[in-house]
């Protein structure tokens, strides 16, 4: 058993722009009934080239504000 690909399979990364971004984090913490782990990563502060390069070429938009 490979316990770090596990863990990796356990976990949502969410890449999120504008808004209340602290108290989006805190609420799907607090309000979603799951055992994933959230990973919020805030796009408006600085963010590793190398992320943001990864979220571009792999990143699903799930919600777009028009």
């Amino acid at each position: 058993m490979n316990l770090h690909k596990d863990l990796q399979e356990q976990i949502i990364a969410l890449a999120v722009s504008g808004g209340d971004i602290v108290g989006f984090s805190t609420d799907i913490d607090e309000v979603v009934p799951t055992l994933l782990i959230f990973d919020v990563v805030n796009l408006d502060g600085p963010v590793q080239e190398e992320l943001l390069e990864s979220i571009e070429a792999e990143g699903i938009v799930i919600y777009e504000e028009i």
